[in-house]
């Protein structure tokens, strides 16, 4: 359960969402791998951090979809954004140690993943170590010749002394984050560096974007949450920056030092206490609007689809000519669990467009329906989700 145990608020449950952990070649999950799982959702009283309450379920359902191999945006590779997103957290490791050349240092990432920020580090003269629980294990092992060890830490034994922890995408897949972070401490040298990333999900907090909940994410952290989290796990003193080529917070800060005592944690119980209403209310304005289409006889576009099937689920209603659209060519003839229609492509949109689009990014919604509507014809109703939510 949550090291937090004790001082969490239920705020929501929510009866099913999707269980959302890689791109389907069917409108279902792996056998053992449901479609939908409720959804818990609360506040940590002492961090002030919105989180999903942990169930025996909900966990056994997670080891399995690990040990399956997920698949999270920001995942460092070789080709295309995941080689800028290994580039971008590489220099925030530089500046975190003070130079480029990381020889003599001990180097432990916790969730490596495809192996690859590893291997650029070990390229950078560090003696490295990865632990991963998915099948990226052993191939990121036998591709880079990297010793990672396929399991969950703290469980691998992979002994202690480093000079440098790194926790890329980690801190929100797990129940209890303090308790981790004791155990992150325990093996870095008393005074080695601790660096933590994790999506910055205040924006998101704040609109009532019902995308950020899905069931691999326990927290969702604003700088302010994720601060107070590691200092009652022992660590200070704490700097939190931005990434400045993703939607990544990073915490650096120095291992088995004294805890400091937690700020007022009142604007982000208010911010978080306050998301089940915004939601709802986004909930209901994508209703109305797609109830309004569909009684005139009209089809639906739904562009950026993982920003909707949230909404989608707690709407209810038909999907009659609702179809599902996105940039993204990986995407294409792709699935979301419980929903029978295929992710088509912008050229897809184009040749057949419906009378509606609804576009589901708030951060890039409008810039979008500009692009749209130059490519679209004039009697095709392009919606933002943010004039929806204006209303």
């Amino acid at each position: 359960m949550s090291g937090s145990a004790g001082a969490t608020r239920p705020i929501w449950d929510i009866e099913s969402l999707p269980f959302l952990f890689r791109p389907l070649a069917s409108p279902h999950n792996p056998d053992g791998i449901p479609d939908f799982l409720p959804f818990r959702l609360g506040v940590d009283e002492r961090s002030g951090r919105l989180l999903q309450l942990p169930t025996a379920r909900l966990e056994e359902i997670l080891a399995r979809a690990y040990s399956d191999g997920t698949m999270i945006t920001g995942m460092m590779e070789e080709q295309g954004i995941g080689r800028q997103y290994a580039e971008d957290f590489l220099a925030i490791v530089s500046r975190a140690v003070g130079r480029e050349r990381l020889d003599g240092l001990r180097v432990l990432e916790i969730g490596s993943g495809t192996g690859y920020l590893l291997h650029r580090i070990q390229l950078l003269g560090a003696d490295v170590r990865g632990v991963e629980p998915g099948p990226q294990a052993e191939a990121g092992a036998a591709k880079y010749g990297l010793p990672i060890d396929r399991g969950f830490f703290p469980a691998v034994d992979v002994g202690d002394g480093f000079d440098l922890a790194i926790l890329y995408l980690v801190l929100e897949h797990v129940p209890d984050p303090e308790t981790l972070l004791r155990e992150v401490n325990r093996v870095v040298r008393p005074g080695g560096i601790v660096l933590v990333a994790v999506q910055d999900e205040e924006p998101y907090i704040a609109s009532g974007e019902l995308s950020l909940l899905f069931h691999e994410h326990y927290s969702y952290f604003s700088a302010r949450t994720l601060a107070r989290t590691i200092r009652a796990s022992g660590g200070r003193p704490v700097e939190v920056g931005r990434s400045p080529f993703s939607n990544v917070l990073v915490a650096s800060y120095l291992a088995q030092e004294p805890a400091a005592e937690p700020a007022d944690v009142g604007l982000d119980l208010d911010l978080a206490t306050a998301f089940r209403r915004r939601a709802e209310t986004v909930v209901t304005s994508v209703s109305a609007k797609m109830d309004g289409v569909q009684n005139e006889g009209g089809t639906i576009g739904v562009f950026v689809p993982a920003r909707a099937v949230n909404i989608l689920q707690l709407r209810g209603g038909s999907l009659d000519g609702v179809r599902f659209f996105d940039d993204n060519q990986a995407l294409r003839g792709t699935y979301y669990p419980g929903f029978p229609m295929p992710v088509e492509d912008r050229a897809g949109l184009a040749d057949g467009p419906p009378s509606c689009v609804l576009i589901m990014s708030l951060s890039f919604g409008r810039t979008i329906a500009e692009s749209l509507g130059a490519e679209l014809p004039t009697s095709v109703e392009v919606v933002p989700l943010s004039s929806l939510v204006s209303q």
